[in-house]
């Protein structure tokens, strides 16, 4: 069942049928508060050198900043390219997650759909051709992802690449497990998925209604196709700026409550995820679970060291550096052992996981 919009916006641009013609790719842009971004993000998106075209779907979710000037300014000049929407209240603090995505499901239907959020931006002009090429090219395929350079705006540094450490032959279920266990990261400016799988979707549900929207998007088309990654640095993502959720979860002040609320919302996601996927990854889920469990815990008492210190391969919290140091030693080594196999290691993980639950739950 299609979503219900559930909120008033002003949109900008036209979105009828006839306007979409022979458009085969929407670029999905979110936004609040980017007015020092939106400009950059729009910029790499309009650069692009394609063979087809494409039309960009801007929401803004009530900034309060100068972003709304700025995306009436893009609007005018590529008026026949591009559709903006403004949301009346803020969206997000209402508690709808993808007030953008629900935008999208009423437009007209594309064959694809791109994303960037606003405060991040693409750097390669051939981007939406090389994936769309690469999607053209694989039907089995739903989702494309590329390189992604992560650059830290608070520290002002470059620190990395994502995703790292991939390997091409990984199944659809390692790269699934990996995902969920960290091991592996991709960026939502990489994204780049076939659209037919979203139309229909309820995107005010349990699964979809999650702080982590980059995660839904990534994991619903990893559920409908295989991945194809490009190896190639086409994007940049900016970490810890103002107003973005890394910079709230790491830099802000109040960590203690957003981790709580961040590791709720967690628990309540991961079982919507386990029916939608009829329990398949059940070790997945009990280990997931139980991790968040026992930060909780420690959260909730106000110990927040002791919560930072708590191992996410069995869920121990050693305060002494040198048990610390062995007992991540000793996981690394068992760890090891399963190569190339995240999922056999989730399931012994689980059991270390829930026996140290145990064993915390019986000090409250």
């Amino acid at each position: 069942m299609k979503s219900k919009k559930p909120f008033e916006s002003v949109c900008l641009g036209d979105a009828s049928e006839q306007a979409y013609e022979g458009v085969e790719v929407q670029v999905m842009v979110t936004c609040y508060n980017y007015g020092k971004y939106i400009s950059d993000c729009l910029d790499g998106i309009f650069m692009q050198k394609c063979n087809f075209p494409f039309k960009v779907v801007v929401f803004d979710d009530a900034s309060k900043d100068d972003s709304w000037k700025v995306i009436q300014t893009y609007q005018k000049k590529y008026c026949d390219r591009m559709i903006a929407f403004r949301a009346v209240e803020n969206t997000y603090q209402n508690g709808e997650t993808n007030g953008g995505l629900i935008e999208v499901g009423l437009l007209p239907r594309t064959k694809y759909i791109a994303f960037c959020e606003g405060d991040d931006y693409w750097t390669d002009p051939e981007k939406l051709q090389r994936q769309y090429d690469a999607l053209e090219s694989h039907p089995e395929c739903s989702l494309c992802v590329c390189d992604v350079e992560l650059y830290d705006v608070f520290n002002d540094r470059r620190i990395g690449m994502a995703p790292e450490g991939y390997k091409s032959f990984w199944s659809r279920d390692e790269i699934i497990t990996r995902i969920l266990t960290y091991r592996l990261s991709f960026r939502e400016n990489s994204i780049f998925g076939r659209a037919e799988s979203l139309y229909g979707e309820n995107f005010s549900d349990g699964f979809w209604n999650y702080w982590a929207c980059d995660l839904t998007k990534l994991l619903h088309f990893l559920l409908h196709g295989e991945l194809i990654h490009i190896s190639r640095n086409m994007t940049r993502k900016r970490v810890n700026n103002k107003g973005s959720i890394s910079y709230t979860s790491n830099v802000g002040k109040d960590i203690i409550r957003w981790q709580i609320k961040e590791y709720e919302e967690d628990i309540a996601w991961i079982r919507n995820f386990d029916e939608i996927t009829d329990h398949k990854y059940s070790d997945m889920v009990g280990y997931y679970i139980a991790f968040r469990e026992i930060k909780l815990y420690y959260l909730n008492r106000g110990e927040l060291e002791k919560n930072r210190l708590v191992s996410n391969m069995n869920g121990k919290m050693h305060e002494n550096a040198l048990c610390r140091k062995a007992n991540k030693i000793y996981t690394r080594m068992v760890r090891n052992r399963y190569q190339d196999d995240e999922y056999g290691f989730v399931k012994v993980s689980r059991r270390w996981m829930e026996r140290e639950l145990r064993k915390v739950a019986g000090k409250g």
